[in-house]
């Protein structure tokens, strides 16, 4: 790795992690900048501003978040297509940290343009293999539609649920709503993925309710510690 790539990246592992430790609000450059003992110089080179470095973590956990479905490779395009949903939710097992940044910002200018980030990331990677397994899910005979334009409904089902998961959790936390309404979201979610994909009940699976409850409570409890 470069000299230049190598910068770059611990000014985004820095601020990642400041990000956490203290809030995206509560963090300034100068903190930054602290933390890495370098001038504002080295880091404008590569970031204009807080408000890109966040937009840079974004993409890069919508990478990581693909590789962690190409992991596992699934022949069954059903199977893939629950995988792939899984892996791209801000809500599944692991995510806790980065959601624990993200929570706080749903609803701001800034939440709105790191949502828009995290999903012109996945239109790269996501959305075409979606695609792929649902062409594979119809040429097996596993799914059945006629009007050309529902699978790209399935895909706005998915950038749908995304940010409604992000606002249920932002409303947890200011308790606006009860742990149960995630239930509802996910089956509702599920029901129009499978009656547009025409497949049998119950086999789009998303996520279970209580893990993505439990990652949201464990993100949850560490933004209540930051609160002064």
């Amino acid at each position: 790795m470069l000299k230049g790539d190598l910068k770059k990246q611990a000014i985004l592992d820095t601020a990642e992690k400041l990000f956490f430790e203290k809030g995206y609000s509560s963090t300034t450059i100068d903190d930054i900048l602290a933390s890495l003992n370098c001038s504002k110089g080295s880091l404008y080179h590569h970031f204009e501003s807080k408000q890109q470095i966040l937009r840079e973590l974004c993409v890069i956990r919508a990478d990581v978040a693909f590789r962690d479905y190409e992991s596992t490779p699934c022949e069954n395009p059903l199977l893939a297509l629950n995988r792939l949903i899984y892996c791209g939710l801000p809500v599944r097992g692991g995510e806790e940290r980065f959601l624990a940044t993200l929570i706080p910002l749903v609803g701001s200018l800034d939440g709105d343009l790191m949502i828009c980030a995290i999903h012109q990331a996945q239109e790269k990677q996501f959305r075409p293999e979606m695609l792929r397994l649902l062409q594979a899910l119809r040429e097996q005979k596993l799914a059945f539609w006629n009007l050309d334009g529902l699978p790209s409904l399935v895909w706005d089902v998915y950038v749908t649920l995304y940010g409604n998961l992000l606002s249920f959790a932002r409303r947890l936390e200011r308790d606006e709503c009860p742990p149960s309404e995630i239930v509802s979201m996910l089956d509702a979610s599920r029901f129009l993925w499978e009656r547009v994909l025409d497949v049998p009940y119950g086999s789009v699976e998303i996520i279970r309710a209580d893990e993505a409850l439990n990652t949201i409570h464990q993100a949850l409890k560490h933004n209540r510690y930051l609160r002064p």
